[in-house]
């Protein structure tokens, strides 16, 4: 792992050098966003054998059950993501009434830095695309994040030998992400870059030089806190720096203990996944939500969407029922999800 995890010191203590013209005046409060859940707190997406054994219909009833009360107003979990191992009829289970479970934001990979890969980018995207219409899911924001030569995917890659792009190769990604975003933009949809570890775009260094070099009508960012604070970023100096221009969130914790063992044994990310690098918010872990909801509270993020994230590798569905409880307490005890 890279001698920058959990080395907060980019952005300094002065939280005028993080703030620059994408935090523009606050224009809704964030308790107008739903939460969501996304299925890999109970169920890996990345490689398949992790959770294996939990049914995805469980981890659907298991969102359902978790409720939670703030100030006589009821707090439940109003979406989650498309996964893998998502198919029609849990879409069914999904739509089911008297509370149908939104989607939140579905995934296309891009490989804009490899030879090939904006033809197979759109290809993909089309793909999505035709899916949704099929179904008439609506499709109004879509999770990116630039998988060229990305070692995260690779089971026994240290995470140290992530792709540090050249310069063209920059170049290339900026152009496609700029491409696929307006095309997106002229569709009513939304592409939120995903920073992601064992990928070229990892760090906050990483992701300031990406938000500086795109469009910022087309390209704007997800904001995924566990990933960030992974990779020695802040999420606090990262909502200051881009403000409104963070159009989602992952709410994802992270254990300082397993980053500090990633980084001094070099691991590769599916072993710090085993271990247990991620969990969700009300957990123990390095993420301050307090300081980050507030400060996506003062810049008016206004996102449909707060989602809480965790990869995890769990044996059974009630251990992740258990902690998907635990953060919609802890999320609503912060004022958040009380809404209709």
């Amino acid at each position: 792992m890279e001698p920058e995890a959990i080395d907060r010191t980019e952005c300094g203590s002065d939280t005028s050098a993080c703030h620059t013209p994408d935090s523009d005046p606050p224009a809704a409060p964030i308790e107008r966003a739903k939460l969501g859940i996304t299925p890999t707190c109970w169920r890996n997406a990345d490689f398949p054998d992790i959770g294996e054994r939990i049914a995805p219909a469980d981890i659907i009833g298991g969102i359902r059950a978790c409720t939670a009360t703030v100030s006589g107003a009821e707090v439940r979990y109003r979406g989650t993501s498309l996964a893998p191992y998502f198919h029609e009829p849990e879409l069914n289970l999904l739509r089911k009434p008297p509370r149908p479970i939104e989607l939140t934001e579905p995934w296309v990979s891009t490989f804009y830095t490899e030879h090939g890969g904006a033809e197979r980018t759109l290809r993909d995207f089309e793909k999505l695309r035709t899916y949704f219409g099929d179904r008439r899911l609506p499709l109004r924001r879509l999770g990116v994040a630039e998988f060229g030569n990305a070692v995260h995917l690779e089971p026994d890659t240290p995470l140290s030998e992530r792709p540090r792009f050249s310069q063209r190769q920059w170049e290339s990604l900026v152009t496609g992400l700029n491409d696929l975003g307006e095309r997106c933009r002229k569709d009513g949809i939304e592409l939120c870059y995903h920073p992601h570890m064992g990928t070229g775009v990892q760090s906050q260094s990483d992701m300031d030089r990406l938000m500086a070099a795109t469009d910022t009508k087309s390209v704007k960012l997800l904001l995924d806190t566990g990933h960030l604070t992974w990779a020695g970023g802040d999420p606090v100096a990262a909502v200051r720096r881009h403000g409104r221009r963070i159009r989602h969130v992952h709410l994802k914790n992270v254990s300082p203990d397993i980053v500090r063992d990633a980084r001094r044994s070099d691991y590769s990310f599916r072993t710090a996944v085993e271990k247990g690098v991620f969990t969700v918010p009300g957990e123990q872990g390095a993420v301050d939500f307090p300081a980050v909801i507030d400060e996506l509270r003062r810049v008016g993020y206004d996102g449909e969407w707060l989602v809480v994230e965790a990869e995890r590798n769990l044996s059974n569905v009630d251990e992740g029922n258990r902690y998907a409880q635990t953060a919609l307490a802890f999320l609503a005890g912060l004022g958040l999800g009380a809404c209709p």
